[in-house]
């Protein structure tokens, strides 16, 4: 009888996506096509304004942090898969102190972890909020700033398309399309733990299509290189929402058949044997077909939301004051020059009558807004530099 885990993962699932990247420990890694970008956005504001020597910023080697992400990935498995909306960012229960603290103990020079014995005893003492942030932290400081990457994504597609989809494909196939052993046990970790919170989405409040498709940003860092380049990528000074969302659809689309081809690669070979998936991961398999069809903007799993985009040449100072330019801009003598007749009534109620556009808000939209605004706290976590151009932690 083979053993499982808590979710009926099979125990020597992990290992054999593991075992199948060794394999491929000596092949070279593949090129990676880097976009430079060499457009100077708009000054930030005065008031604004950090010294860089404040924020931390390295690439870490994903052999030196595989370790390190493994561990917290366990770690929350037990004790954060069940918090509410702990994915999110700017939750109450986080902070940032802590998670300066947190880092300069398992990364004490800011490049390389400690000795696995204090991360794991670190990790264990340490808060699922911490915990959550120190993993978005480690994720975008990976090559690339991305866990998997689109060139490991687009050979994955061809290869299970090819062999017309099996069912265990990323477990045959993922492994090769990855730079490293490293590399596998880092996209491994990444997925077993958003099924972790997919299996538990009645807690968590985030379902398995939310978690993935929030995830893409962290998976892939942008679309990839085919997508006609939005003007936010060439040139960050006319960015608008609607080119972020065309630029993170990409992303969303391609985590989310990740998501549902790991959970295909856990099914029972034979249809005998007892399916040992939680009702959840079940009902995520059984109400989408695979390979999963594109996000559209006409997309039922879309809300829609009236859009503002105010053009300046001069950055608001905070989402506060960007906010309350909104009703200065609009006015409301002509329906027809909005999107739908719901957009309309939405914005003239919102900015009707009062000159302060937060007071119509949530107290929940309100807290985050004023979390967004905050300056940026002094912090124990100080740069370094070690004379040959790296920076790292001073404690």
């Amino acid at each position: 009888m083979t053993a499982t885990d808590s979710l009926g993962v099979p125990v020597n699932h992990s290992k054999q996506f593991e075992a199948k990247g060794n394999k491929l420990a000596q092949s070279p890694q593949k090129n990676k096509t880097v976009l430079h970008n060499d457009t100077k956005p708009l000054p930030m504001p005065k008031g604004h304004q950090h010294d860089d020597s404040d924020v931390f910023q390295h690439e870490f080697s994903r052999n030196d942090v595989r370790g390190l992400i493994h561990s917290i990935t366990q770690e929350l498995k037990i004790k954060g898969v069940k918090t509410p909306l702990v994915l999110l960012a700017f939750r109450p229960k986080a902070d940032d102190h802590k998670l300066t603290e947190f880092l300069a103990t398992v990364i004490p020079n800011g490049s390389l972890p400690a000795k696995q014995t204090i991360i794991d005893k670190c990790v264990k003492n340490t808060d699922e909020f911490t915990l959550v942030a120190a993993l978005k932290y480690l994720w975008a400081r990976l090559p690339m700033n991305a866990i998997v990457g689109w060139d490991a994504y687009d050979s994955f597609k061809k290869l299970e398309q090819r062999d017309n989809y099996p069912k265990k494909a990323f477990l045959e196939f993922m492994p090769q399309c990855l730079s490293s052993p490293s590399h596998a046990s880092i996209v491994y970790d990444f997925l077993d733990l958003i099924v972790s919170f997919a299996a538990n989405s009645k807690d968590n409040q985030l379902s398995g299509r939310k978690i993935a498709k929030m995830a893409g940003i962290w998976a892939f860092h942008g679309p990839p290189d085919t997508v006609n380049l939005t003007k936010s990528r060439l040139d960050p000074t006319e960015n608008t929402f609607v080119d972020g969302l065309r630029d993170w659809l990409p992303s969303a689309d391609a985590m989310f058949h990740l998501l549902l081809s790991f959970l295909r690669s856990m099914l029972p070979d034979d249809h005998s044997t007892k399916l040992q998936l939680p009702r959840t991961l079940q009902a995520l398999l059984a109400s989408n077909s695979y390979p999963p069809p594109d996000m559209t903007y006409s997309s039922t799993t879309l809300v829609s939301v009236p859009l503002v985009t105010i053009k300046t040449n001069v950055m608001s100072v905070s989402p506060m004051e960007m906010l309350n330019r909104v009703p200065k801009v609009l006015t409301f003598d002509n329906p027809d020059m909005f999107e739908a007749k719901e957009d309309f009534a939405l914005l003239k109620s919102l900015c009707r009558s009062d000159d302060n556009i937060l007071n119509k808000l949530s107290s929940e939209s309100r807290r985050i807004i004023e979390a967004m605004c905050q300056k940026p706290k002094d912090s124990a976590l100080k740069t370094t530099n070690n004379g040959d151009g790296v920076k790292g932690i001073a404690g």
